[in-house]
């Protein structure tokens, strides 16, 4: 529908990976055949990617997009992270230019034991 645009709002992180030193995530766009206009920063927590951070929700997508993670390990002398599961939360939204962007909505989901989900 053209009166309508998705965009990123979020991600479910499904696995935390491990040794992450300073992470790139992209996110490609399946229909372009290149990397998004969406732009993101990974949080990290002891080696672990715990949060997603949107810069930019980015727009114009059709499908799910594929998020990308590349950790050399350079600046920290390692070999870089590794198995990091980041899924893709989509929204949608009307186009009407007399209306700002919705904000990204945020979503923290945490497998330990004793964490709360919050929402």
């Amino acid at each position: 529908d053209p009166n309508y645009d998705i965009i990123l709002t979020g991600f479910h992180i499904a696995n935390t990976g491990f040794q992450y030193c300073d992470p790139v995530v992209e996110i490609y766009d399946k229909d372009k055949r290149s990397t998004s206009n969406a732009e993101v920063q990974p949080i990290l927590r002891d080696g672990r990617i715990v949060d997603v951070v949107i810069i930019n929700n980015g727009t114009g997508f059709k499908r799910i997009p594929e998020v990308r993670i590349y950790d050399n390990g350079k600046k920290c002398g390692t070999v870089g992270g590794h198995g990091a599961v980041l899924y893709p939360i989509m929204g949608i939204i009307p186009i009407d230019n007399s209306k700002p962007r919705v904000a990204p909505i945020e979503v923290v989901y945490c497998p330990a034991k004793n964490f709360k989900n919050l929402y």
